[in-house]
């Protein structure tokens, strides 16, 4: 999700400005550019964003509007002065040159009147990340007005496919009769006059009044008047199903879940639609991935991710333990069967938020 935040207030004395960019990215990733002196405070920086953005690139600037007081106490050099003094002088008797030493000059030679050196300026952290956190605020407050203009968006969508479900469910008998009246036309022509078999006419309709039925406009409808739904196509019958397939999820007999699959290119912003989806739905779920990139700070394996080594994730995706895997950034990611089938265990939908090529593997694998 895009967003940007500013803020700007006093610190030690001088004024400092914060602005933080965010743009969508599949994970958090932080970029400062900041004055040396703000450098310590990266690690603070880096959670308190984390613990507001999930996920997206950010980028914190800051720059000082005023400059903090740096000047140290003043020296003289004294032995500096004379030296010069004395130049001057044995100039004069030199060449028979008139005049006399200026203090005035002899100041401003290099030198001869300065400050002590000094270290940094000591920065008040509590005021710059105070500062950060007004930007921040600032930030979030944009992210969330955008996501509501997604939603919106996403509302009008899903409107306009209710409406062509309720077609479709109302041209479903007539599509019965249409095939069954085709069928006996066919038939007849064949048969030349001979007897037609009403009943194994029947049969032969089965398939289409499988497909045609009621009952998954129904269920449809039902799941979208019971949240926000995307991309989710009714379920074939069980006998339709082929092995390998994510098997069935424990609940209302004949319920068949679905695995609801948001993928893009990274930074397209398939992350905030899955979190919005989550929070407006009980009866989905999201599994955990599984990476062979190292942890970040604040991460935990089993909840965060499943962190595996490239050995063992290989040794899994060989195994066929994974629904879908891709590379990204050097790194592996990939959608482990055994975390589907623990959110389908719940009673639960799946989302998977997912690059393309992990949604090429599942379209062969669930054409």
């Amino acid at each position: 999700m895009t967003g940007f935040g500013a803020a700007e207030g006093s610190v030690s004395g001088g004024r400092l400005q914060i602005e933080i960019r965010s743009v969508n990215h599949r994970h958090f990733n932080l970029q400062l550019k900041v004055p040396a002196e703000l450098l310590p405070l990266e690690a603070e920086v880096r959670e308190r964003l984390r613990a507001r953005v999930a996920r997206g690139h950010v980028t914190v600037a800051a720059r000082w509007t005023e400059e903090p007081v740096r000047a140290g106490a003043l020296r003289l050099n004294l032995a500096r002065a004379r030296e010069l003094v004395d130049a001057v002088r044995e100039l004069q008797r030199t060449l028979d040159l008139p005049g006399d030493v200026d203090v005035g000059w002899i100041v401003r030679q290099p030198d001869v009147l300065g400050a002590e050196p000094t270290a940094e300026p000591a920065l008040d952290a509590a005021q710059v990340l105070g500062i950060l956190d007004r930007a921040a605020d600032a930030l979030q407050a944009m992210r969330d007005t955008e996501g509501a203009s997604l939603v919106r968006e996403l509302s009008g969508h899903l409107a306009a496919l209710e409406v062509e479900l309720g077609q479709v469910e109302r041209r479903a008998p007539d599509r019965l009769v249409a095939e069954r009246d085709r069928l006996r036309q066919a038939v007849a022509t064949l048969l030349d006059g001979g007897r037609l078999d009403e009943s194994r006419l029947a049969r032969r309709r089965g398939p289409p009044a499988r497909v045609s039925r009621s009952g998954d406009a129904a269920r449809d409808q039902h799941h979208r008047l019971q949240g926000e739904r995307c991309g989710h196509h009714p379920g074939r019958d069980p006998d339709e199903r082929r092995a390998g397939e994510v098997p069935r999820a424990s609940g209302e007999p004949g319920v068949t879940p679905f695995l609801l699959v948001l993928s893009s290119p990274s930074g397209a912003g398939k992350t905030t639609i899955t979190k919005a989806l989550l929070a407006a739905r009980d009866d989905l779920g999201f599994s955990i991935s599984a990476t062979t990139r190292p942890p970040r700070s604040g991460e935990v394996d089993g909840v965060d991710y499943h962190f595996l080594t490239p050995g063992e994730f290989e040794r899994r995706r060989a195994a066929g333990a994974f629904l879908e895997w891709a590379e990204y950034g050097g790194q592996r990611y990939g959608t482990l069967v055994s975390e589907v089938e623990r959110v389908l265990a719940q009673g639960r939908h799946v989302i998977l938020d997912i690059e393309v090529q992990g949604a090429r593997q599942l379209r062969e694998r669930r054409p």
